[in-house]
């Protein structure tokens, strides 16, 4: 597997390899929360076991990123101060697995969206701090290839989440699926838990006032990063319009294929083992094709993807062309993820990556919240025309996404990369 990753130049000893490898198991672990529970059995559990709607099941999921984002700054500003993840890592997975097994245990609509809402949550918290951990895992020259096995390890979880759950849920129905999934979730998380550690660095400021002070000057300082014509500061506008498209075909992927396209449960559950198997085929192709052609290129490819991915779901007709579309979005996903982690970290300062990812986890998760909030109130202001209010959202995501191709081609420039 080491061969996978490097080439003979640039490989690593046993001991890096097992860190590579157990930071990249936490992308496996997590996406088996973000299938089974954001993507798939949550919101049909909603929406059809208990009657309710689109926008509904949005204001929850885009409430709860809306609180996680409030903290993001400020603890992507601590975690540099402490120069420390891992302290912060744990305990947020935990409260996402600790939420997510209450969920198997509610009766009601409203108790089942709080914690959902505090599962989600934890698990945005934990991608800053696993995003933040990349510089330290891989070097320069590998990083994209680190990325990239990351990202195709996180997609394989969907497909082992999916084997692992489903069982549970064609026995006992969706909510079944609730504590099996914070099970994986804690058992394949604890490689990351044991074997990626802190690196160690002069000792600062930990507690009492001292800390909070120095924080505090940190985080006012922090913005500069984004001042204007920073090449950060253009790419957060790519980030926010390229996250409007993305957030809500995570959220109701499930539901339109059913509502719009017409597949039942059992052909839902291939259509995403499909567009997975091409995510994973994505996100390895694109973690070699970083390295080498430039993250630049790759993430702007990538976005002229998702152009044509949408194009082709908006005209679809037969269930065929949805799924030669749904097999293009799942390539293009995991290759935005790959180059874009891969480019905010290199025109990012070394000692500044926790405040930079926190930054621009306020600006995504903004985008995260009127995403499906927007496609909420589409679907529902226009439900007199279903199903063509479905297609109409899709149409909107569709114009996100080519003002954050035009943005990226205009305003990031390609001679940083």
């Amino acid at each position: 597997m080491t061969e996978v990753l490097l080439e003979p130049s640039q490989k690593v000893g046993a001991l890096s390899f097992l860190r590579i490898t157990a930071w990249a198991t936490y992308d496996l672990a997590n996406t088996i929360f973000s299938i089974n529970i954001v993507s798939l059995y949550f919101p049909l559990w909603v929406i059809q076991d208990h009657h309710g709607t689109d926008l509904l099941y949005a204001a929850f999921a885009s409430g709860s990123i809306f609180i996680a984002s409030l903290f993001m700054p400020f603890l992507g500003t601590l975690s540099d101060h402490l120069q420390k993840r891992m302290v912060f890592l744990i305990p947020t997975t935990l409260l996402c697995i600790g939420a997510t097994a209450c969920l198997s245990r509610s009766n009601s609509l409203t108790g089942g969206l709080i914690f959902f809402a505090i599962a989600n949550c934890g698990y945005q918290l934990g991608l800053l701090f696993y995003d933040s951990l990349l510089p330290e895992i891989g070097s320069e020259k590998i990083m994209g290839r680190v990325s990239g096995f990351g990202v195709t390890l996180g997609y394989l979880g969907t497909l082992i989440g999916l084997a692992l759950v489903r069982p549970f849920v064609l026995a006992k129905g969706h909510q079944a699926a609730f504590l099996p999934t914070a099970i994986f979730f804690l058992l394949f998380s604890l490689p990351c838990f044991c074997f990626v550690r802190d690196r160690k660095r002069p000792s600062l400021p930990t507690a009492g006032f001292s800390l909070y002070q120095a924080t505090s000057e940190r985080f006012q300082k922090g913005f500069s990063h984004f001042k204007k014509g920073s090449p950060l500061r253009q790419f957060a506008s790519v980030h926010f319009f390229s996250l409007l498209a993305i957030q809500p075909v995570i959220l109701f992927m499930s539901i339109y294929t059913q509502k719009v396209i017409g597949l039942d449960d059992d052909q839902m559950i291939v259509f995403f083992f499909l567009t997975t198997c091409f995510a994973i085929l994505g996100s390895f192709a694109a973690g070699f094709l970083t390295d080498r052609l430039g993250a630049w290129k790759i993430f702007a490819l990538s976005l002229a993807g998702w152009v044509i991915g949408f194009s082709c779901a908006i005209v679809a007709r037969e269930k065929w062309h949805f799924w030669i579309s749904g097999g293009l979005i799942g390539m293009v996903l995991g290759s935005t993820w790959v180059s874009g982690r891969v480019l905010v970290i290199r025109f990012s300062p070394p000692e500044h990556i926790g405040e930079v990812f926190g930054c621009l986890g306020l600006v995504g998760r903004l985008a995260a919240i009127l995403g499906p909030l927007g496609w909420g109130a589409i679907i529902w202001g226009f439900n007199a025309f279903f199903p063509w209010n479905y297609r109409l959202a899709l149409l909107c995501l569709l114009v996100c996404m080519l003002i954050s191709l035009s943005l990226f081609l205009k305003k990031v420039p390609k001679d940083l990369f």
